[in-house]
């Protein structure tokens, strides 16, 4: 264990090392506790792959469109779940009504 600074200079020196030390420690503390960050993170980078392979594989606005929906999605969820579950009934009663 360290002594006690001998010296003002030296207590300065210690007192700035310990305030780097604390803020790196914070930093990385908000970053882990942030979580919807992280996970928004994760699926934008999961969101990015799945359109670099789907290039490939469509033409090029389709390739958009695909990015556009899944960032949609991620960005309002609820709401693209309340369009599907409202398209999911009305095909259900279409179907009763005239199937």
């Amino acid at each position: 264990m360290k002594g006690f600074p001998s010296n003002a200079e030296q207590a300065r020196i210690d007192r700035d090392a310990t305030r780097e030390e604390i803020t790196e420690t914070l930093t990385a503390l908000v970053h882990k506790l942030d979580v919807k960050s992280r996970a928004n993170e994760a699926v934008g980078g999961s969101i990015d792959r799945a359109s670099t392979k789907i290039a490939d594989k469509v033409s090029p606005s389709a390739a958009m469109r695909f990015r556009q929906y899944a960032y949609a999605m991620r960005n309002h969820p609820f709401r693209v779940l309340a369009v599907i579950v409202a398209l999911a009934v009305g095909i259900r009663l279409s179907l009763r009504l005239f199937g």
